[in-house]
Formats: C-alpha cells, structure tokens, sequence
C-alpha cells in the first residue's frame, strides 16, 4: 500500500501545496465566490481577512479526506521541490490568470456563445486571434487537456446528460460542448502576451509525472464534490465572521 498522509508533519507539505492554488477550488476562487454570493454575510474586507487568517486552514481540512486517496507523501514532497524552481514558480504566477473564471476577458470570447445557446441559436467558434501561431495553439491545448480541465467539464456534462434533456440541463450540456472545443483557443487568446509557449509546454509536462498524476486524478475527485465541499466552506467563513464580531463585543 502506498504511503498516504493521514497525519504527522507532512501535513504541513499538504498545506504549503494549496498555498500555490493548483487546485480547482483555490482561495482566488473561493474569495471570488465570497464576493458574490448571496449566501455570505461578509463584506468585502472580511472576506479579505478571511482569506488571510483562516481560508487555507479550512482548505486544508476539508481538501485532505479529498486528496489523500490519490497523493503520496513522496507525491508532496516531489511536487513541492518542483514549485520551488524559479521558472515553475513564475509560470504559476502567470497562468494564474485562468483562475479567475470566467474572468473578463475570457467572458469576452464566451459570453455571446453561451447566451446564443441559451436563445436556441448556434453559436460561431471562438476565432484564434490575428498573430498567433499553430504552435502556441497547441501548447495552450495541452495545458489545458494536462490539467485535467477538460475532464472536470466531462464531469460536469455527464451531470447534465444525467439529469435529462429539457431546459436548463440541456443548455448546460451544450455548453459544456462549446466550451471543450473552444477552450484551447479562448486560452490562447487570454494568454497570448501573458504566457509563454514555453510555460505552457513546461506545466503540461509536469503532468505527465506520476506524482501530478495523482495530484491530478485529486483535482478531479475535488471537482466532482464541489457541490458539497463550497457550502462548507461558505458555513465555515460565516462561522469565522461570527466569531470575530463577538471578540470585538
């Protein structure tokens, strides 16, 4: 059996890997939801805060139960070694430009797509901007498909396909259709300026390791319990707020 990380210090190794924000709910994202859902009685300075002093507390131990059937202690630690590299790190920090989904100018390319398929109405491909290269196309693919974000939107369709064909599940279905054949060039054209070809080319290829690997297959099983686990996080933010504003009564 392969060593897991039930306990002992490499929990900190575990901590320090959700800190980088590879996962596919990340404080960026969280904090985004935050913003903007109804549901949360933060103002935009506690959630602030909250993200500060407590968030990845609360990530780390709702994501563990999550990740410890896929990740090894060997997995942290090898992926850590390679996040500490110079170029690994700022390749991160520039693709961290597609955390912020559907940021606006990925909205650009796909909000006219997405209210046409609402209308009943088919939309056109998102067209590769004037300038870049067949090249660049498709590293941006293959980050893209490495990453595993084409299957959690997989994910998401087999949901959708689930629930039947009518009204808002068979929209989500093809959607979900338009975003997998366009991605790659909406990713494109978002980081065409912003992220190398060779950052591209440099993260998908940590994928094909054994450790992402299972870093990876940990991603999926996050994304498929999102549904569950941001409630979660939502009641332990507001839960926060309260204990807050009574230390200061």
């Amino acid at each position: 059996m392969r060593n897991r990380f039930p306990g002992g210090p490499q929990n900190g190794g575990f901590r320090e890997l959700l800190s980088y924000g590879a996962t596919p709910i990340n404080a960026h994202t969280v904090l985004r939801m935050l913003s903007f859902s109804p549901a949360v009685v933060l103002t935009e300075e506690e959630s602030e805060r909250y993200g500060h002093k407590q968030l990845l507390n609360d990530m780390y131990e709702l994501f563990l139960p999550v990740y410890r059937s896929t990740l090894t202690f060997n997995d942290i630690n090898f992926i850590l070694a390679i996040y500490h590299s110079p170029n690994v790190s700022m390749a991160i920090r520039h693709l961290s430009i597609f955390d912020d989904m559907p940021g606006e100018e990925m909205s650009k390319y796909l909000t006219p797509a997405i209210n046409a398929i609402i209308a009943g109405e088919k939309p056109e491909p998102v067209k590769l901007n004037e300038g870049i290269s067949p090249s660049y196309l498709e590293a941006s693919g293959a980050y893209y498909e490495s990453t595993g974000r084409g299957d959690m939107l997989k994910q998401l369709k087999n949901v959708a396909d689930q629930n039947g064909n009518e009204g808002g599940a068979k929209h989500l279905s093809q959607i979900v259709d338009y975003l997998l054949a366009n991605n790659a060039v909406v990713y494109a054209n978002v980081g065409n300026g912003k992220v190398t070809e060779d950052e591209f080319r440099l993260i998908a290829g940590l994928y094909e390791t054994t450790a992402f690997q299972h870093f990876r297959a940990g991603h999926l099983n996050l994304s498929s319990q999102s549904t569950t686990i941001l409630p979660k996080i939502i009641e332990r933010a507001k839960a926060w707020k309260e204990k807050k504003d009574k230390g200061n009564q």
